[in-house]
């Protein structure tokens, strides 16, 4: 059994709780890694899925505590990475019976567009090995304009050409990928780079633009593919009127 939960800072009751725990989530936030706290017997595989992690100065650092659930008190012989791209430290070697180790460790260079599998093997003096897997999700959040997802182009002179675009601010942490894109009517054209990445902070403009020889009202749509798991495909709506 495991459990998983926010555990930022360890906390002793005092007469002044509320003014403790403010204190410490301020740290926490401030000046102290992310951190978990992992229960569960202290001889079984644990996985631990970081979501939407954060990235400073091209390292991930994070933290977390181990507790001894076992009926019997453990001592840490030592700590292996899964690759040389990870480092860390253990606040203690031994860990009594329902007490807990906090183990700190760092990820150096991190891809922010890729999944990332590592894990931690924390080996015991009796020669036991308990493997920590853990799962890195990157983080994608982004901003479109129009706002509304629509474009529209109305009162157009048959023959004129008419623009417009589509921007997309990157507000994530990773980088953003449109990776292809299709458009339902011929009436409308959209011009992309072969390699449309956005950095994080960062933001594409894509030019649309309409042409038509003839009088009516014109509709389609623009669907860009990108590497957001959570958010595949986008969709924009495309509109015009030539009246004369």
């Amino acid at each position: 059994m495991k459990t998983l939960d926010i555990y930022p800072l360890m906390i002793k009751k005092s007469r002044d709780f509320k003014y403790y725990f403010t204190l410490s989530l301020l740290l926490s936030i401030l000046i102290l890694p992310s951190c978990w706290k992992l229960e569960g017997n202290t001889d079984k595989t644990i996985n631990l899925n970081l979501k939407d992690f954060s990235i400073s100065n091209d390292s991930l650092a994070c933290c977390i505590w181990l507790k001894n659930n076992s009926k019997k008190k453990r001592q840490i012989k030592s700590i292996l990475y899964s690759c040389g791209c990870m480092s860390g430290k253990v606040s203690g070697s031994e860990i009594p019976i329902e007490d807990s180790v906090n183990i700190k460790f760092v990820i150096n260079n991190p891809k922010h567009d890729t999944l990332l599998q590592k894990s931690i093997y924390v080996v015991y003096t009796d020669n036991s090995k308990q493997d920590i897997n853990i799962t890195l999700h990157p983080k994608y959040t982004f901003a479109v304009l129009p706002k509304s997802k629509s474009l529209f182009f109305n009162n157009c002179i048959k023959g004129n050409r008419y623009n417009d675009s589509i921007t997309i601010i990157n507000t994530g942490n990773s980088k953003l990928k449109i990776t292809d894109y299709s458009i339902s009517n011929k009436f409308f054209n959209m011009q992309i780079l072969s390699d449309s990445t956005i950095a994080p902070n960062s933001k594409i403009i894509l030019p649309v633009n309409f042409r038509a020889t003839s009088k009516g009202l014109y509709n389609g749509h623009i669907l860009l593919h990108t590497n957001d798991v959570s958010t595949p495909k986008l969709q924009f709506w495309l509109y015009a009127t030539i009246e004369n």
